[in-house]
């Protein structure tokens, strides 16, 4: 796999990631139901993949 189709696939996993902590972030506010962990996850790889491209960036 090519650097440019893994920095296509991180960028589409970002996007989402970011829709799923929306809707996560929705349901909390709608429901009053905790989602506390899923959401920290979710972050948790959002960073890990920003910190992926980043490096990527630099090379």
């Amino acid at each position: 796999m090519s650097k440019e189709q893994i920095k296509k696939d991180l960028t589409m996993q970002l996007g989402v990631i970011k829709m799923k902590l929306k809707q996560l972030v929705f349901i909390e506010e709608q429901t009053g139901i905790r989602r506390t962990e899923e959401i920290n996850a979710l972050l948790d790889r959002l960073n890990l993949i920003e910190k992926i491209l980043k490096e990527m960036e630099n090379e």
